[in-house]
């Protein structure tokens, strides 16, 4: 049951980004008003954090009442945080907790933005609850990786751009060894 809650808890993230970014999106075309995407999907988070609360919540996802309040790292973070506290997290655990996010960043920009711009906004993303380094970038390589998997580069094509890019970014050495050495 525990595996089957995890997987449950994951998907949810996942709609819940993706809501967050249908919605930033969404502001960007009708009003102009876009701003930063990983705020977008923090509010979002905030309120996948607030299922059972009352009040304004920006997600439709919120109103849909089988989502069950599971609890993670991402859950306890994002509940404490306000949006001026995006990105100032120490958090390290649960660093899977992430992989969600990144996959979203991927699904939803793959056609209609860069691969760098993917590498930068899946590690803003991350960055809402995980403060970690390591963490931080292989989230910004996940998300790279996959866009150019969706855009139909081969495996290998998709590891080696994406290891060129995450290459580009200060103490990413320990990361960028671990990624050749399991490609090896």
């Amino acid at each position: 049951s525990n595996i089957g809650d995890d997987m449950g808890l994951d998907t949810q993230q996942l709609l819940f980004t993706i809501n967050g970014i249908l919605y930033g999106e969404t502001r960007l075309r009708i009003k102009g008003i876009g701003g930063d995407m990983s705020k977008w999907i923090f509010l979002a988070l905030k309120d996948w954090s607030k299922l059972d609360s009352n009040g304004f919540k920006i997600t439709w996802l919120s109103n849909y009442k089988d989502f069950k309040k599971g609890s993670n790292s991402t859950l306890e973070i994002v509940k404490d945080m306000d949006i001026n506290s995006v990105g100032k997290s120490s958090n390290d655990r649960d660093e899977s907790d992430v992989l969600s996010r990144s996959i979203a960043i991927s699904l939803c920009y793959f056609n209609s933005k860069s691969t760098e711009e993917i590498f930068e906004l899946s590690m803003k993303v991350c960055s809402i609850t995980h403060g970690n380094n390591l963490i931080v970038l292989s989230s910004g390589f996940l998300s790279s990786f996959l866009s150019l998997l969706l855009n139909g580069k081969d495996l290998d094509t998709a590891f080696t751009l994406s290891l060129e890019i995450l290459k580009k970014y200060p103490n990413s050495e320990v990361l960028v060894k671990r990624l050749e050495e399991k490609n090896g």
